[in-house]
């Protein structure tokens, strides 16, 4: 073998081993996207599971802690729907966060159509943050 020989052997060898090493990160990174995304899709359902429980409480607008999720957030609020406003009803958009996301990008994010509020139990009207039980069990149900 010549010096030659050697020297482009080595700079394929080289080339493979930077390839395998990008490779991998890419490989890593879109596994720790994916994990992330089936959380935020058990969480998201789970979230609804737990506030569809009393639908007439059912949070119009407001945000928490995800039950069972350290560190993941959601937030509710009502979205323009003509169809959903002609059939009588509100069309509420409900999104989750991973952590350290919070107000940024959802990780999940789901549009229901809700019939329009009623008082709850309490008297209680579920469009406003502040008056709503399911809020403040969802966030105290850990």
């Amino acid at each position: 073998m010549t010096l030659v020989e050697v020297l482009a052997g080595s700079a394929l060898l080289g080339i493979l081993l930077v390839a395998i090493v990008v490779a991998n990160a890419r490989l890593t990174a879109q596994t720790r996207r994916a994990a992330d995304h089936v959380e935020a899709a058990e969480a998201a359902e789970g979230l609804l599971q737990y506030l569809w429980m009393d639908r007439d409480a059912f949070p119009r607008t407001g945000g928490g802690d995800v039950p069972g999720h350290p560190g993941w957030s959601w937030r509710a609020m009502r979205i323009d729907n003509a169809d959903v406003a002609t059939l009588g009803g509100e069309a509420v958009s409900v999104e989750v966060f991973s952590p350290g996301e919070s107000n940024q990008v959802p990780s999940a994010r789901v549009e229901l159509a809700l019939p329009p509020a009623k008082k709850n139990r309490q008297g209680l009207d579920p469009n406003t943050a502040t008056s709503n039980p399911a809020i403040t069990r969802a966030t105290a149900w850990q």
